[in-house]
C-alpha cells in the first residue's frame, strides 16, 4: 500500500508542477530573444567599416580591370588598332565600378551581413527583425550607396542605405 501512495503522490506533484510552470519551447525562445537586443554599431566602427570596405572594393574593381585587360590583351595581340586599345581602357575602367559594387553584394549576402570591414570591427548588417540580410537586401543596400552624398548621411548611426532598405549595422 505504501508504494501505491508514493506513486500517487509523485503523479500529484508532477501534475502540480506542470500546471504551475510552463516548459514550452516558444516561451524559452521568447525569453532568449528578449535578452538579445540588437546593439547599433557606433560611428567609429562604421567609419572603420567604410575605410576598410572601400579599400577592399577598389581591390575587387582592380581585379575586374586586370581580368578584362588580360582577356582583351589576347585580342590586342592579334593586331587591333590604337583606337580599339583606347576604347578598351575606357571600358575596362568603367567595369571597375561594377566590380567594386559586386564586392559589397557578394560579401553581405554570402557572409550573413558581414564584409571584410564588418568582420574586422565585429559588426554585421541585419534586417530590422534581426535576421540576416538576403541577396535582395544586399543588392539594394549596395545600390543605395551610389547616391551622391550618401556617406554624409552617417552623422547618425543609421545611414540612408540602412533606412531605405530596412536594415541596420549592429555589433555582434
Amino acid at each position: 500500500m505504501l508504494p501505491a501512495l508514493m506513486g500517487r503522490q509523485f503523479f500529484l506533484i508532477l501534475n502540480f508542477m506542470s500546471t504551475q510552470f510552463s516548459f514550452e519551447k516558444e516561451d524559452l525562445l521568447q525569453d532568449l530573444s528578449d535578452l538579445q537586443e540588437l546593439r547599433p554599431a557606433n560611428m567609429e566602427r562604421r567609419f572603420a567599416n567604410l575605410v576598410i570596405d572601400q579599400v577592399a572594393a577598389v581591390v575587387c574593381g582592380f581585379l575586374v580591370f586586370i581580368i578584362a585587360a588580360f582577356v582583351f590583351g589576347i585580342f590586342l595581340g592579334l593586331g587591333v588598332s590604337d583606337d580599339a586599345e583606347s576604347a578598351f581602357i575606357s571600358v575596362a575602367m568603367i567595369l571597375m565600378f561594377p566590380g567594386a559594387m559586386l564586392y559589397y553584394i557578394v560579401a553581405e549576402a554570402m557572409f550573413k551581413g558581414q564584409t571584410l570591414g564588418k568582420l574586422i570591427t565585429g559588426t554585421r548588417a541585419v534586417r530590422l527583425d534581426g535576421s540576416p540580410v538576403t541577396w535582395k537586401d544586399a543588392l539594394f543596400r549596395t545600390l543605395c550607396r551610389i547616391v551622391p552624398f550618401e556617406v554624409f548621411s552617417g552623422f547618425d548611426t543609421v545611414t540612408w542605405h540602412d533606412k531605405w532598405t530596412g536594415t541596420r549595422v549592429v555589433r555582434k
